[in-house]
Order: structure tokens, then sequence, then C-alpha cells
């Protein structure tokens, strides 16, 4: 017959055995970090040598088992666009590009201001926060015609890249 454990003893019990995985999946997490700065070292070496390509592939046969492998360097990248730069550039065709949005931030003063009819447009558009973004499909189209100069453009953003990582996928194959 099993023994009933007081309340007492079961908390214990339990955190104990808690307490014991975690410092394993703790330890664990630790070596598997380390495994992988190390991985993305190496594979900073190997994709840096090789500018050409952002992913290889390679089979691999243990015994009876072949696994086929895609290692894929994914990078994203950030552009910020020089919306004053860009509108010079884009000359009349700015406004199919971009876009402007309109926070209003002071209600009561536009308000105010509707209701004495009568004021200036600088005035009016004070009272709004305006932010404006490109439309890249846009944007490209305008350069796919020739309505603007694609390297004109090149000058007008900056380009970010962010931190690489590797993608690792494996399916086995039938032999």
């Amino acid at each position: 017959m099993k023994q009933k454990l007081s309340v007492e003893e079961r908390l214990k019990v339990e955190t104990l055995a808690f307490v014991g995985l975690k410092k394993v999946n703790d330890k664990s997490a630790e070596m598997f970090d380390e495994a992988k700065k190390h991985y993305y070292g190496v594979m900073d070496e190997i994709f840096d040598s090789v500018a050409d390509s952002n992913s290889f592939e390679f089979d691999y046969n243990v015994e009876a088992e072949a696994e086929h492998f895609k290692v894929t360097k994914v990078q994203k990248s950030f552009v910020s666009w020089d919306i004053k730069k860009l509108r010079t550039v884009l000359g009349d065709n700015a406004s199919e590009v971009i876009a402007r949005d309109y926070d209003v931030i002071d209600f009561v003063g536009l308000a105010k201001y509707v209701k004495s009819l009568g004021g200036e447009l600088k005035l009016f558009l004070s009272f709004f926060n305006v932010s404006e973004s490109v439309d890249v499909k846009a944007l490209d189209n305008l350069i796919e015609v020739g309505e603007v100069d694609e390297d004109e453009v090149a000058g007008c953003c900056d380009v970010k890249l962010g931190k690489p990582w590797y993608k690792v996928s494996s399916k086995q194959v039938e032999s």
C-alpha cells in the first residue's frame, strides 16, 4: 500500500524535482547557445567567402538512413527613406508614391478654427501631426515605365541589414 505524503512533504518533493529539471534545462539551453554562437560564426565565414550564394544543400547518409539538408542564410533589410529628397527626385509623380497620414493633435483647437471659417491653410495644417510613407510598388512601377531614374531614387534611401540567421531544414531521402 502506498504511503500518503503530507502536504509539506509533497511540496518539497515536487519543488525539488521541478528545480532539478529546471537546472538541467538551463544547462542544456546554455550549451545550445554556445553551440549556436559557434555555428553562426562558422556559417558567417563560409557564406562570406562565397558571396554569390545564400544557401547550400547536401546529403548525409548514416547506415540505411539518408537525409537531405539545406542551410539558408536569412538577413532582413530595413529601408529608411529621405522623403524630402525623394519628393524632389519624383517631381510631379511624388503624389503617386508618397502617402500622407494626418493625426489630429488638438481637436478642440481644430473645432474652434473650423467654426471661425476663414483661416489660412498653414494654420489649419498645424493642428495635425503628418507622417509620410513610400508606396514601394508605385515607385517600382514609375521606374519600370521610365518616369523616374532608378539611380536617382537609390540616393533617397538608406538600407540597413539586420543580423543574419541561418535556417536549417532537412528531410528524409528514400533509398
